[in-house]
């Protein structure tokens, strides 16, 4: 496995990994036996080739496909792009930078959804939805 450190180096490491609880699972990197040790892998990401992804039910995408998507309205009208996504539990943030350099926190519900479409990068919202001059 592949992981990626906050500066940007990459480091190939062998990750041991179990089930846990809601979904999740638990993960460790191969030799990290103490807190101290792990205290270095902190805010390092892992890397998965896309290819090893499972597909996605429809209505579902992998921030991947979102961030560096342009965000426009109904109308045509250009909104932005997404640069962010924070994930809190019931409700996605996406982090809309407009073309005036503005980030707009947009929560997103799929009543404000017009179009996802991951292969052209492209997100189409309601108008009116994100109010950007």
């Amino acid at each position: 496995m592949v992981l990626a450190g906050p500066k940007g180096e990459r480091e190939t490491v062998q990750l041991m990994t179990r089930g846990g609880t809601g979904g999740r699972v638990l993960a460790r990197v191969r030799g990290v036996k103490t807190p101290e040790q792990a205290v270095a892998w902190l805010d390092w990401e892992i890397l998965i080739p896309t290819s090893m992804l499972p597909e996605l039910p429809d209505g579902e995408f992998y921030h991947h496909d979102i961030l560096r998507a342009m965000v426009l309205d109904d109308q045509g009208k250009p909104l932005g792009m997404v640069t962010e996504i924070h994930d809190h539990g019931t409700v996605e943030v996406w982090v809309i930078k407009t073309p005036k350099g503005e980030e707009v926190y947009f929560p997103v519900l799929l009543d404000n959804l017009v179009e996802v479409n991951p292969a052209l990068r492209r997100i189409v919202l309601k108008a009116g939805v994100i109010h950007c001059e």
